[in-house]
């Protein structure tokens, strides 16, 4: 049996990564919640990252559901390097988060697709070298035997609900709530889902895509870096040795040039190694062959050390080469193959995915918010109603099918004179979800067409009518009168809901979205009190 260490990253009871994939659909985060360590299979990096992952969507779904020794949390630093040394193993040479698109693809990993029957674990992939042919070398690389569902618990702070969850969440809360009886994981679970009921039907906001982005708003803090100290900052006594050191060398006549030369000087003075330390007191670096060591050398080791033990020195992370690409700065962590450990900073210096601001400036940071502001302004409305000003679209070719017949002189006076006497009744507006996903300025990029590169046209390009040919299947789902106008031939229900929420918001400062919910009580609402659109009046809707 694969044994998993009892100092493992994510604790002691998480499964071993060799235990085989079940038969059915599980979500993204019912696999970092229950079986955390299968993120060194090659097919779940593969499926997460093209899905949309980061490094901090990962690090934030496990932190949310799992618990750590101290309240520690597990950074984005971790997991870059738990994927990097998986994919590299399996032959995936230069890996990293942002160049994994560019590497031959062995699958199509649909949105819509969260099936892991086939998913391999690392045995298969990359199993572990051996050197010798040890019981427990030898166990590294076999088959980890089922578990009991109520393992999958262990160290579990809350389990996934709702849009995180589809059948293994159930199982392994069926398993605690009745604990005399045994089933196990992965080969009872097909009978375990019949025995409830059958599998939960798979909607647009199980998917992983929908998961990630509903983790875009969260941050991870960022460490100050420990200041270096400049060679004037010396202590007396190291000082004091290299006058002594100067007099000494200047008085002795009879001592030659190649005698004390330079090097020799500097070795027997700062770089003297005691045992296995310098005498600056650092540990001496190891030569570590990376291709060798086990799954959990880097990361299975206990990563919250405690609070008495002496502090790790950090490496001094250049700011200026912080990249404004959220995915170029997956690379900026990759622990290399050939590094000795203590040139790997045990602590993540902050978010990976996010650039830092430059520290210099204070104008510099002012400009930046204020451009922020403008930009969030433009386009995020305050809650008093205000003159909307919408986008305007010219129907494309694509789109001449909507063309119509030009309204009547008729209609449209009628029309005019309609909606001038009369103001829109007013409708309770629905109380909002505050931690419902949004758009914003931190994921404006994630929702919008891929060829906008500017904040004004990915906006419009998400708030376009015609974006998805009706409401948005999932989330985010927009706030209709930030919607651009429909065309004026065109008169369906969302259409017309859209044109009555915008004058709702401008009478009355009401949000409405396109939640189903929503629409079918706006649909309701103009059924029963006989509202309609002026452009369905000037093209004879009526």
């Amino acid at each position: 049996m694969a044994a998993v260490p009892s100092n493992n990253a994510f604790g002691a009871h998480a499964v071993s990564w060799n235990l085989s994939f079940p038969a059915g659909n599980l979500t993204a985060a019912e696999i970092l919640a229950y079986a955390p360590h299968w993120l060194k299979s090659i097919d779940v990096i593969d499926r997460f990252i093209c899905h949309g992952a980061h490094t901090r969507h990962i690090a934030a779904i496990i932190n949310e559901f799992r618990r750590f020794p101290e309240d520690g949390i597990f950074k984005p630093n971790s997991t870059m390097i738990m994927m990097s040394y998986s994919m590299r193993r399996a032959g995936f040479f230069k890996w990293s988060v942002g160049s994994h698109l560019h590497f031959p693809r062995e699958f199509a990993r649909p949105d819509d697709d969260l099936d892991v029957t086939n998913f391999r674990t690392p045995r298969i992939t990359h199993p572990k070298v051996l050197t010798t042919s040890t019981s427990q070398d030898l166990a590294s690389n076999r088959e980890y035997p089922p578990v009991d569902f109520k393992l999958l618990a262990k160290n579990i702070k809350k389990h996934p609900s709702g849009n995180d969850a589809l059948d293994l969440a159930r199982c392994v809360q069926y398993a605690l709530q009745h604990p005399d009886e045994v089933w196990l994981f992965p080969t009872d679970f097909q009978r375990l889902i019949i025995h409830l009921g059958g599998a939960a039907p798979v909607t647009p906001a199980h998917f992983d895509r929908q998961a990630f982005a509903r983790r875009n708003h969260i941050r991870f803090p960022v460490s100050k870096p420990a200041l270096k100290q400049s060679p004037e900052d010396n202590s007396d006594t190291e000082l004091k040795i290299k006058i002594e050191r100067f007099d000494n060398s200047t008085t002795s006549g009879t001592m030659s040039r190649s005698a004390t030369s330079k090097k020799r000087s500097a070795d027997s003075l700062d770089n003297k190694e005691t045992g296995n330390k310098r005498r600056s007191g650092r540990l001496v670096g190891k030569n570590i062959n990376f291709a060798e060591d086990s799954e959990f050398d880097l990361l299975d080791k206990d990563s919250f050390a405690s609070q008495s033990a002496p502090a790790a020195k950090k490496r001094k992370v250049s700011r200026a080469r912080r990249s404004t690409n959220p995915a170029a700065d997956d690379e900026d962590f990759i622990a290399g193959e050939t590094e000795p450990d203590d040139d790997i900073a045990d602590e993540d210096d902050g978010d990976l995915e996010e650039p830092l601001p430059p520290t210099g400036s204070v104008r510099g940071r002012k400009a930046a918010q204020k451009a922020r502001a403008g930009i969030k302004s433009a386009f995020v409305p305050d809650r008093a109603p205000h003159e909307l000003t919408p986008l305007h679209y010219q129907v494309p070719s694509s789109h001449s099918w909507l063309s119509g017949p030009p309204a009547s002189s008729f209609g449209s006076a009628y029309a005019d004179t309609m909606f001038t006497e009369h103001a829109p009744a007013y409708l309770q507006p629905p109380l909002l979800n505050p931690n419902r996903l949004i758009i914003n300025e931190w994921n404006v990029k994630d929702f919008s067409e891929r060829q906008y590169t500017e904040f004004k046209d990915m906006y419009a390009s998400i708030y376009d009518y015609a974006r998805f040919y009706g409401p948005s299947p999932f989330e985010p789902f927009r706030e209709l009168h930030l919607v651009s106008d429909p065309y004026p031939q065109d008169v369906n229900d969302f259409a017309e809901n859209i044109r009555w929420a915008k004058e709702q918001w401008e009478a009355y400062g009401s949000v409405w979205t396109e939640l189903p919910e929503h629409l079918h009580q706006i649909t309701a609402h103009r059924l029963h009190t006989g509202w309609i659109s002026k452009e369905a009046i000037a093209f004879g809707h009526f």
